[in-house]
């Protein structure tokens, strides 16, 4: 027997916010691949415009295809 009903917005929200923890998870490792790629290149000066401009962070993502 059910002893709860479902909660069709509780769910959504539920599963939103999953959704929303494995994109900042993936964020936080494509960051970290690009922090080795450039600190292996010696590329300090880009790691650290990369670390305080999300545009110049695009760009390198691309650009190493990340």
């Amino acid at each position: 027997m059910l002893l709860t009903e479902y909660d069709e917005k509780l769910h959504m929200k539920t599963l939103y916010e999953q959704g929303r923890e494995e994109g900042r998870i993936e964020e936080r490792e494509r960051m970290s691949r690009l922090i080795i790629v450039l600190s292996q290149e010696g590329k300090t000066e880009e790691l650290i415009r990369a670390a305080k401009d999300q545009e110049y962070q695009k760009k390198l993502f691309k650009k190493y295809n990340l």
